[in-house]
C-alpha cells in the first residue's frame, strides 16, 4: 500500500513540485536574472538617482534595494510553503486514525478516548521522526499551572499518570528556559508524544502548546511542501475548539469526521461552508463502526446528505465511508497478515477513490499556491524594472533643459543617442529575454 501512495504522489504531484524547483532554482541560480538584477548597481547615474531619492524623501534605502529584497523574500516563502491538510471533527470519532491512514502509518498517537489536546503538524520528508518537537505558548507558565492544578484537585500527586504528565512538562519547560527557546525536542519520542499530545484531563483547559511537530511522508510524498494537521477535537471545552478552528481556518484541504454518535450541526456547516468560500476544499469522512446495523448506518448517512444539500458549497459532495480503524490496518499490513487484512477490510474501492481524489485536490492547490507566488514574485520584478524606467525617466525631465542646446552634465552631449538612453534600450532588451524565460 505505502508502495500505491508513493506511485500516486509520483504520478500527481512530482511535476508540480518540480514547477516550483524551477521557480527556485530560477531565482537564486539564474546568471541571466542575478545579471540584471545587478545592472543598476553598475550605473553611476543611477547610484546618484537612488542617493537623490533616499535624500530627498527621506527613506532609509534606495527603493530598488527595497524590492530586491521583497523578491528575495518572496522566494523563501515559496521555498518554505506547504499546502496544509487539516484533520477535524468531534472528539473521539477517529480523526487520528485518518491521519495515520493518509500517512501510511501508525505513527500518531491512537486511543478509545480523548487523545488530542494539542495541534499536531506532519511536514512531509523522507524520513520517519524518530523524534519530535513541542512548541510552548510564549506566555505558558508551566510551574504555575502544575501548582495551581494539584493545589485544586486533592490527591492528585498520588496517581501515577499525574506524576509522569507533571515531570515531562517540568523537565520539557526546564529546557525551554534553557535553550531560551519555546521549541524543545522531545528526548523519547515513544513515551512522551502520547503524553505531551493527549495532556492530563485537568490539563486540556490550559494554554500550554502551540503544536507538536513531526515528519514524515505524507501521503507517500517525501519533498517539502505537503503538510499535515491533527486538530483537537471541538466541543470537548471552548479553548480545544477554538484551536481546532484555528488550524482549519490556516488549510487549504479540510477533512471533517463524522461517526454514527455525531450530529452535524448548522453551527458547523456555516463554519465549513466559510471556509470553502475563502478557497478551502472538504472531505467528509464517516467513520463506520461495523456494530452500527445497516438500517442506522443508512439512517445517519441520510440525514447528512439531507443537510449537506441544502447547503450550496456541498449539494454535490461525497460522503466517503469507512471504517477508519479497518483501514489503518489493511494500509500498514505487511506480509501475510496482508492477506488477512485486507480480507476484512471490505472498503477498498472507497478507499481507493477516497484516496485518488485527495490527491487530484492537492495537486490542485500546489498549483495553484505556486501560481499565487509566481504572480507576486513577477509582480515585483515588473516594478522593479518600472522602476528603474521611472527613475531614469524622471531625471532626464529634470535635467533636460527646455532648449535643446545644452544638455545635462549627466548626459553625453552627442547628437545620437544618450548614454542613458542605450542602457535604457539594452535594458528593456534584456528584460524582454528574461521575462520570456520566466513564461517557459
Amino acid at each position: 500500500c505505502m508502495a500505491a501512495y508513493e506511485e500516486l504522489a509520483q504520478e500527481k504531484l512530482a511535476s508540480v513540485v518540480a514547477v516550483k524547483q524551477q521557480m527556485l532554482e530560477f531565482f537564486y541560480n539564474d546568471d541571466e536574472f542575478h545579471q540584471l538584477l545587478r545592472w543598476a548597481e553598475k550605473q553611476q547615474v543611477l547610484t546618484s538617482i537612488q542617493a537623490d531619492i533616499v535624500k530627498t524623501s527621506r527613506s532609509a534605502r534606495p527603493p530598488l534595494d527595497i524590492i530586491e529584497d521583497q523578491c528575495r523574500k518572496t522566494a523563501e516563502e515559496l521555498a518554505q510553503s506547504s499546502v496544509i491538510l487539516c484533520v477535524y471533527g468531534n472528539v473521539n470519532v477517529g480523526k487520528s486514525t485518518l491521519c495515520n491512514l493518509l500517512l501510511g502509518k501508525k505513527l500518531l498517537h491512537v486511543t478509545n478516548v480523548q487523545c488530542t489536546a494539542v495541534i499536531t503538524t506532519v511536514s512531509s520528508s523522507p524520513e520517519q521522526s524518530t523524534s519530535g518537537k513541542v512548541q510552548f505558548e510564549d506566555t505558558a507558565d508551566v510551574p504555575e499551572i502544575v501548582e495551581r492544578v494539584e493545589r485544586n484537585q486533592k490527591g492528585l500527586c498520588d496517581i501515577k499518570s499525574w506524576q509522569e504528565c507533571r515531570d515531562l512538562l517540568l523537565r520539557l519547560d526546564k529546557k525551554r528556559k534553557k535553550l531560551s527557546s519555546d521549541t524543545v525536542a522531545l528526548e523519547d519520542y515513544h513515551t512522551e508524544l502520547p503524553i505531551v499530545s493527549g495532556l492530563y484531563p485537568e490539563l486540556r483547559k490550559e494554554n500550554i502548546f502551540q503544536r507538536i511537530e513531526l515528519n514524515s511522508p505524507v501521503l507517500g510524498f517525501t519533498a517539502p511542501g505537503l503538510c499535515l494537521m491533527d486538530c483537537p477535537g471541538t466541543l470537548e471545552n471552548e479553548y480545544l475548539t477554538h484551536m481546532a478552528k484555528s488550524g482549519v481556518q490556516l488549510s487549504s484541504v479540510i477533512f471533517y469526521v463524522l461517526d454514527s454518535f455525531t450530529e452535524l450541526t448548522d453551527n458547523e456547516l456555516r463554519f465549513l461552508s466559510c471556509q470553502v468560500r475563502n478557497g478551502s476544499y472538504v472531505f467528509f469522512i464517516f467513520n463506520r463502526n461495523d456494530k452500527d446495523s445497516e438500517d442506522l448506518l443508512e439512517q445517519r448517512i441520510s440525514k447528512i446528505r439531507n443537510q449537506l444539500s441544502s447547503v450550496p458549497e456541498f449539494s454535490a459532495t461525497t460522503i466517503y465511508i469507512l471504517n477508519l480503524f479497518n483501514a489503518v490496518e489493511y494500509v500498514t499490513a505487511a506480509g501475510e497478515a496482508a492477506e488477512e487484512k485486507s480480507a476484512v477490510f471490505k472498503e477498498k474501492d472507497t478507499f481507493n477513490k477516497l484516496l485518488k481524489d485527495i490527491m487530484n485536490v492537492v495537486q490542485l492547490k500546489m498549483r495553484s499556491m505556486i501560481f499565487q507566488f509566481a504572480r507576486s514574485f513577477f509582480h515585483l520584478l515588473h516594478t522593479h524594472f518600472l522602476l528603474l524606467s521611472k527613475i531614469i525617466s524622471h531625471k532626464m525631465r529634470l535635467t533636460l533643459p527646455r532648449r535643446n542646446s545644452v544638455r545635462s552634465a549627466l548626459f553625453r552631449t552627442t547628437e545620437g543617442p544618450t548614454e542613458i538612453e542605450l542602457k535604457m534600450v539594452e535594458l528593456t532588451k534584456q528584460i524582454k529575454k528574461l521575462l520570456s524565460k520566466a513564461d517557459q
